[in-house]
C-alpha cells in the first residue's frame, strides 16, 4: 500500500499551471481533462504550492491525529487533482483506504525541523551513554572525528601484495 501512496502522491496535478481542456472537463464533479499537465513541484520556487500534500489512510486514529497536527482533507475547491484518486461521500479525495490531505508548507517544515533535532538529540544521548558505559569498565570510546580518521587512514595504507 505504501508504495502505491508514493507514487500517487508523485502524480498530483498542479490545476494552478496546467491548462484543462473546457469543453471536456468537469472541474465541480471533478473530470478534468488536459491540454497541458502539470504536476505538483516543490523543488521550483516559481511552482511550489503553499500546501504540502499527502495521503493518509483513512483509520479514525490516523486522522483524528493528523487533524490535532493541522491537517486538513483537500477538496475540489484546492487547486489540485490526484490521479487515480476519486470523489468519495465527503468530496475528499480518496485512493484506496487513504485520503488526501494538505497542511501549510512552512508548518510542514517546522515539524521536520522538529523531527530532526529530536533524532539529533537521541542519538547524542545514546553516544553519551556508551561513552559513560565505555569509560566504567575501563575502555575507550571513541569520538566520530577519531573513527573518521582511522578509517581514513586505513584506506590510505597500502593492501599487502596478494602470494
Amino acid at each position: 500500500m505504501r508504495k502505491f501512496l508514493r507514487h500517487v502522491t508523485t502524480h498530483i496535478v498542479d490545476l494552478k499551471h496546467s491548462r484543462l481542456d473546457e469543453e471536456k472537463s468537469k472541474p465541480k464533479d471533478g473530470v478534468f481533462y488536459f491540454k497541458e499537465k502539470r504536476y505538483l513541484d516543490y523543488k521550483d520556487s516559481a511552482m511550489r504550492p503553499d500546501f504540502k500534500y499527502k495521503f493518509l489512510r483513512m483509520a479514525p486514529y490516523d486522522l483524528s491525529g493528523a487533524i490535532a497536527d493541522g491537517w486538513d482533507f483537500v477538496t475540489l475547491k484546492d487547486p489540485v487533482y490526484p490521479e487515480g484518486a476519486v470523489l468519495n461521500a465527503e468530496k475528499h479525495w480518496q485512493f484506496m483506504d487513504a485520503v488526501l490531505m494538505k497542511i501549510d508548507l512552512a508548518v510542514y517544515l517546522d515539524y521536520r525541523d522538529e523531527a530532526l533535532q529530536r533524532s539529533e538529540n537521541a542519538v547524542k544521548a545514546s553516544r553519551g551513554k556508551f561513552a559513560s558505559q565505555a569509560a566504567a569498565i575501563g575502555a575507550k570510546a571513541y569520538t566520530d572525528a577519531e573513527v573518521d580518521a582511522l578509517v581514513s587512514e586505513t584506506k590510505t595504507q597500502k593492501a599487502p601484495p596478494k602470494p
